[in-house]
């Protein structure tokens, strides 16, 4: 097998570089051909495609609305996130002190 492999000539650099531009030719051929093809099918009027300025203005506002609810509820969670904490930790305190006195009455 490799014998017969090695029968086969090497391109010269020429050779494949001619190779190379054809391939690359042909290519750039069908992709121009498919661009003009393009170029005659019927597309949708712009003002489907496109958004109208008027109607940027109304999704920046609702963007913009959005973004504020989103900071409403998060200072909302933040808020009550804090709260829950602080109690969390009363109610650490409190136990922890109840665990003080049982533990000073199991040491008298």
């Amino acid at each position: 097998m490799i014998a017969i492999l090695a029968q086969i000539a090497t391109p010269e650099a020429a050779e494949l570089g001619g190779w190379l531009l054809c391939l690359f030719s042909i290519l750039g051929a069908l992709n121009q051909g498919a661009r003009f093809i393009n170029y005659f099918r019927p597309h949708p009027p712009a003002s489907e495609v496109y958004a109208t300025k008027d109607e940027l203005h109304k999704v920046e506002a609702r963007v913009q609305l959005l973004g504020e609810e989103i900071k409403a509820n998060y200072n909302k969670i933040m808020t009550s996130s804090a709260d829950a904490r602080r109690r969390l930790y009363d109610k650490m305190d409190d136990i922890a002190a109840v665990v003080h006195r049982l533990e000073g009455q199991n040491e008298k």
